[in-house]
């Protein structure tokens, strides 16, 4: 078994760089500041600090989707006096804000969705170690069904034995594929990262236009051992081609 994916990033990369893709083309871009390199659950990983301003993001189309999956092996620092916003697609200016995650004061984590001008919510239960312990962090959004009754967020927090899954209804369409770039680390002030980013190593993210099932989130987990890169990617289904009839003269 492995998990379906659209981009993944290992950064690797020393600081001051580009993150690259490992399976794609959606590299990661600074947006200010120098992101830096620390240990990661594999090799390194982009260290953030807080109150830089750093961020890194992508703008694309095929990472603007309302179905998708956001996986983060992260290890976090102290918690600080406010909260440390470490992923979404929202912009301060111009005001664009369509989902964001942030760790709150009190150490435990948010996911956050708007749609037409309404918030919903799904908050972990566990508190974020800060000792060095590797976390992974899945961000899940899933509109296959009924508007109203079945779009749903999903949020699930691990590490160690603990395994914190929270998911919410929300009744609306959810993430404005038009708006807002994805970011990693912090999210968009205009041109650069807002001023309470994440205190954390964020390493082996991936990102895929579908939501993970609970099988892949436990696969990608591995009992906090986590899946080095490369793996093979598991594909969509293919349909069979359909046999067309051929006209023969007479």
């Amino acid at each position: 078994m492995t998990v379906p994916i659209t981009a993944f990033w290992e950064m690797e990369e020393p600081a001051g760089n580009s993150r690259a893709d490992s399976y794609a083309s959606y590299d990661l871009s600074e947006a200010t500041n120098n992101v830096g390199r620390a240990a990661g659950l594999f090799g390194y990983g982009a260290d953030f600090d807080l109150g830089s301003n750093q961020c890194l993001y992508h703008d694309d189309a095929a990472l603007r989707t309302d179905d998708f999956t956001l996986a983060m092996w992260m290890t976090w620092g102290a918690v600080a006096g406010s909260n440390q916003w470490f992923a979404g697609r929202r912009n301060l200016i111009p005001a664009a804000y369509t989902w964001d995650a942030y760790r709150v004061t009190s150490g435990v984590i948010s996911y956050r969705m708007q749609a037409n001008a309404t918030t919903y919510t799904a908050t972990s239960t566990s508190t974020i170690p800060t000792d060095g312990t590797k976390t992974l962090v899945v961000i899940r959004s899933d509109e296959s069904g009924t508007l109203g009754t079945a779009h749903k967020m999903y949020l699930d927090v691990l590490f160690g034995a603990t395994h914190d899954a929270v998911s919410t209804v929300y009744h609306v369409n959810g993430p404005d594929s038009t708006v807002a770039p994805l970011c990693l680390g912090n999210i968009r002030n205009g041109a650069a990262g807002y001023a309470s980013g994440a205190n954390a190593v964020i390493d082996h993210a991936a990102f895929d236009t579908s939501p993970w099932t609970a099988a892949d989130i436990a696969w990608y987990f591995n009992g906090g051992a986590g899946r080095a890169w490369p793996w093979v990617v598991r594909q969509s289904p293919i349909a069979p081609p359909v046999a067309q009839p051929i006209a023969c003269a007479v």
